[in-house]
This record gives structure tokens, C-alpha cells and sequence, in this order.
């Protein structure tokens, strides 16, 4: 499969992100593509990632990159923002949660110590601009070194884990945590 067939399907030609119902649907028509290509890809990382997909995934550091391999970690990436958003009422209960607290520093210590670990899973996953969550998949091959494919998704997708992620943030700007 060519870079071209799976990506066009999520660049889009006005630069508008794409929803998360996009998204997932994108997910699901390539879920079998996605399996067939670990099992037939010689990067053995994702192999290891089938077997325990607890284990860390690192960007490829292969030194030509498949066009499997990029479309292997593109689904990936996109994989882990849909898990992300499935999380989007648990963030509000949190945020409503640390509302009730905010005037009580023990209890807003109590309200980080207890969410510090769901910071950390979305502390680098979540990254974002003024229009919508990135997802960029750096492409490094002999062909084209520096090339960067970029999907964008609505950040209104994610409104509740954008602001969990600020909080956290602010916090340790201000060296509260």
C-alpha cells in the first residue's frame, strides 16, 4: 500500500483537523492492514509491541524506513489519541472534582498525587496548537530525509484533557507540585 492511499484519507486539502469520529473510523478501516503489516514488517519492534502492548513504543530508528513501518506508526500514533479521547468523561469528572478542591491546597495535593500518573500518560501524547491536536509522524528515508506527515485532529475533541493537561502544567510552573 502506498503512503498516498491511507494518507489521503486524513489530510485534509483545507487544512481543517479532522474529528475524532473521523479518526476512529480511519482506525477501524485499516485494523487489518495495521495487523497484517507488523506481522510482515522487518522492524521487529512491533512484533515485541502485538506480544505486550504495555511495552513502550520508541519512533523507528530504522535506517531506510518502510512504507509499512510509517503506516505502522502513524495507526499507532492515531491508536493512542482515539484511547486518549475514550477517556474524556473520566477528565471531567476529574476537573469537576478539582473545582470542589482548588481552595484547599491539602486537598488539591491530595487531587495531583492522585492524577499524576494520568498526566503522564497524556503529558507527551497530547500535543497540541491553536487548532488542533498534532500527531506528526517523521519520515526519515533516502528519498526524502526531512519529511514530516502531519494530521491534525479538533481539539474540541479533547477539551476536558487539554485542560487537565494545563492544570498539571500551571502547577508545576508554579512549582506548587
Amino acid at each position: 500500500m502506498s503512503n498516498k492511499e491511507y494518507y489521503k484519507e486524513l489530510a485534509s486539502e483545507d487544512c481543517k483537523p479532522m474529528s475524532i469520529h473521523h479518526i476512529n473510523w480511519w482506525l477501524l478501516k485499516y485494523e487489518d492492514y495495521f495487523y497484517k503489516a507488523i506481522s510482515e514488517s522487518e522492524c521487529g519492534k512491533w512484533s515485541k509491541w502485538i506480544k505486550d502492548n504495555s511495552i513502550h513504543v520508541f519512533p523507528c530508528a530504522c535506517a531506510i524506513r518502510e512504507q509499512d513501518c510509517i503506516f505502522i506508526e502513524l495507526y499507532h500514533q492515531l491508536l493512542e489519541v482515539s484511547e486518549l479521547n475514550k477517556r474524556e468523561e473520566f477528565y471531567s469528572e476529574q476537573l469537576i472534582r478539582f473545582s470542589s478542591h482548588k481552595l484547599k491546597k491539602e486537598s488539591v495535593i491530595e487531587w495531583v498525587r492522585d492524577n499524576r500518573s494520568y498526566y503522564q500518560e497524556i503529558r507527551y501524547k497530547l500535543e497540541f496548537d491553536s487548532v488542533g491536536i498534532v500527531i506528526d509522524v517523521r519520515v526519515s528515508n533516502h528519498d526524502d530525509t526531512y519529511k514530516v506527515m502531519l494530521v491534525k485532529i479538533d481539539k474540541h475533541d479533547f477539551m476536558h484533557a487539554i485542560e487537565f493537561k494545563r492544570i498539571f502544567e500551571e502547577m508545576e510552573y508554579l512549582d506548587f507540585i
